[in-house]
């Protein structure tokens, strides 16, 4: 049985769900472009409104990253809130996507190793690297100078 997936008229009989759970990072695996999920956990509760299900939560995910400066890989805990409502239309609920949806949003845009890190060593490849490549103009600049 899938843990992410509520009958409506079982939730409608016991009043709701409050719980939480330890997720399997393989269901998640594509969820971040740059990083690796370590561990999920969620914390999640389902209140019944009139014609709705109301489902907040909080998810607390460890995953492992590269460093933007220094590419050394570095492990983050992240944490985020979630929140959505369902019409109590459907026969079941499944909450997956909405804990993946938090989950790739959770993902930062730059991650640092720490505060002082040397961010100089990536302009010291690219310095290194222009270096050695020359200039498709230079050639031009060549004959030019043969012409006067």
């Amino acid at each position: 049985m899938n843990s992410f997936v509520f009958k409506t008229d079982e939730l409608k009989k016991s009043g709701g769900f409050k719980g939480s759970l330890k997720a399997d990072v393989k269901e998640f695996t594509n969820t971040f472009i740059r990083g690796k999920l370590k561990e999920i956990f969620v914390s999640f509760s389902i209140s019944i409104g009139d014609n709705t299900f109301f489902i907040e939560g909080e998810i607390k995910a460890t995953a492992f990253f590269e460093c933007s400066r220094c590419l050394k890989e570095i492990e983050l805990t992240l944490v985020d809130y979630f929140e959505d409502t369902i019409e109590s239309l459907a026969e079941e609920i499944d909450i997956k996507p909405i804990i993946k949806e938090t989950l790739s949003m959770m993902e930062p845009l730059r991650t640092v190793c720490k505060s002082k890190c040397d961010e100089t060593l990536l302009d010291k490849y690219a310095q290194a690297e222009k270096k050695q490549k020359e200039s498709p103009f230079s050639i031009l600049k060549k004959e030019i100078k043969k012409e006067k």
